[in-house]
């Protein structure tokens, strides 16, 4: 999608709104004259976000019944020093004064007078509303709601059910004169209508701003498809900082930091976030960087990385690192299956209990390799939308994939059902009933990947998922944890107090367990997996 030279060219020519006091910088403009139906901006601190979904709204409101909402997680949000509804106020009040703009304080919305532009006559009033989820949910607040744009301030802190579900809301009239259809049924405007030009000039899309943080930062930056520009190997190489950008050519992501804000005094707004910040609260929030989430509770630095060549592991990139022997060096093969609580969606999920509706939950069974050394090898995950049925079907092939000593099943809720078909169809299954809260029960798994006992693929075509949660969930009750759930099992499934204390770290390769000086070690039917 793309703006032709006449449509640039307007907005280029466009006057600014009386009601803005400041002047769009040049990265709040290019956000402006995106024509996509999404949009993200931002991406660090300072870089002019609050203030740009203000401006997208003063590019509308002349227009006689236009609607438009700005997103907070929550009112106090709202009202924070320099957030988006603050603003407005402290923007507003001299309008607000002279009568030209009303406030409607119970429903935190600004109500605009229009006029037609040739009678002088007054018209509809349009409307910019300050919206928030709070502890509800988007289906329960805004059923029934209708707006021309919807913007999202700090995307990030909100779960994408919310996000999705608000786009039923994204709507347009057309010119009640002029019904016409083309022969792909859209309207056909008249160029001598009034009331044609107002309903072609208004848009109907969704923006939103962000940090690299929060509840729903995993989410986002897959939805918008935002990754680095290179490798931090490349990066290192070439003496540059790696970047991240978007790659949805429908979805752009527009990043900026606060250099690009001319509003503020970079020198001493830099100083003091150098001054206080820890080096990854800094990499996050002011270089933008994609790949360190602050509050993580599994931080990506911990990461380990094996690589693979037939039956051989080599505990690090590229084939170099420890060699494991897959046919001789584990101790065992196990599963963990986390099941979702259902693959169907019903009113319950929903409307009468809305307080717990999070991101909707996935079936998560993965494979495990536990080494002479204590090593334990993320060997492969299926993530998937399944009811009872399938999802027994999908860890039969699984488990004669692996040929496991065991599959440790969480049989809370519909896991029950799961591990009692399973356990007849003669998989040595072991049952979980968890108690802990998600934290306390990702505790161990947290620690041994802190002690580099967590080894993930270099390469795999789950990897993304899988590190898309792990290296991003930060405990937060809304946040999707199937697969961290998978994590905790089977790291709480070892006992961990046989574990050597200390790795031996040589220029020699070093030598591992083998079958020969390790009693009973575990050997796999299965041997080699293209």
């Amino acid at each position: 999608m793309s703006l032709n030279i006449n449509d640039l060219t307007k907005l280029l020519k466009k006057k600014q709104s009386k009601y803005c006091p400041e002047k769009p910088f040049p990265k709040q403009l290019a956000f402006s004259m995106l024509p996509h139906r999404e949009a993200l901006f931002g991406g660090s601190l300072g870089s002019g976000k609050s203030s740009g979904v203000l401006q997208l709204m003063f590019n509308y409101i002349h227009i006689p019944g236009f609607s438009g909402l700005i997103f907070r997680r929550t009112l106090s949000d709202h009202k924070l020093k320099g957030a988006p509804l603050d603003r407005m106020l402290e923007w507003m009040a001299p309008f607000i004064a002279t009568k030209e703009v009303k406030y409607v304080a119970a429903d935190h919305k600004f109500l605009f007078k229009t006029y037609h532009p040739v009678t002088g006559e007054r018209c509809e009033d349009s409307c910019v509303q300050f919206g928030y989820i709070g502890e509800s949910n988007a289906r329960v607040r805004y059923q029934g709601a209708e707006f021309n744009i919807i913007l999202w301030d700090e995307l990030t802190q909100h779960v994408k059910s919310d996000y999705e579900y608000m786009f039923t809301r994204l709507r347009k009239c057309v010119c009640p004169t002029h019904l016409e259809r083309d022969k792909d049924n859209n309207p056909i405007y008249y160029d001598d209508c009034q009331e044609c030009k107002w309903a072609k000039e208004i848009p109907t899309y969704v923006r939103g701003t962000c940090n690299p943080d929060g509840l729903g930062f995993a989410w986002v930056k897959q939805h918008f498809k935002i990754s680095p520009n290179m490798t931090e190997e490349e990066a290192a190489d070439r003496g540059e900082q790696v970047k991240w950008i978007g790659k949805d050519p429908d979805r752009p992501f527009l990043p900026a930091t606060f250099l690009d804000n001319p509003y503020l005094n970079h020198k001493e707004y830099g100083d003091n976030l150098k001054a206080t910040l820890s080096d990854e609260m800094y990499q996050a929030l002011v270089l933008g960087s994609g790949g360190v989430v602050p509050n993580a509770r599994f931080k990506k630095k911990w990461k380990k990385t094996y690589s693979q060549y037939h039956n051989f592991m080599y505990l690090g990139h590229n084939r170099h690192g420890e060699i494991i022997d897959s046919r001789q060096d584990y101790q065992k093969v196990f599963l963990t299956v986390d099941t979702a609580t259902t693959a169907m969606e019903g009113p319950g999920d929903t409307e009468m209990f809305p307080t717990v509706v999070k991101n909707p939950s996935w079936t998560v069974i993965c494979s495990w390799a536990l080494t002479g050394c204590y090593k334990l090898l993320w060997l492969e995950m299926m993530r998937f939308r399944e009811e009872i049925p399938e999802v027994v079907e999908e860890l039969k092939l699984m488990y004669e994939r692996w040929s496991p000593t065991e599959a440790v099943v969480e049989e809370n809720g519909v896991g029950k059902g799961v591990s009692q078909f399973a356990s007849r169809m003669g998989m040595n299954i072991i049952g979980l009933h968890k108690s802990k809260d998600k934290v306390e029960n990702a505790t161990e798994a947290i620690l041994q990947m802190k002690k580099g006992r967590i080894w993930l693929p270099e390469y795999a075509d789950w990897l993304e998922d899988a590190e898309s949660e792990l290296f991003t969930w930060q405990g937060h009750p809304k946040e999707t944890d199937d697969i961290i759930d998978n994590v905790a099992h089977a790291c709480n499934h070892i006992d961990w107090t046989k574990a050597p204390d200390h790795h031996r770290t040589s220029s020699i390769q070093p030598q591992v367990v083998t079958a020969e000086r390790l009693p009973g070690a575990y050997r796999p039917k299965f041997m080699f997996r293209p």
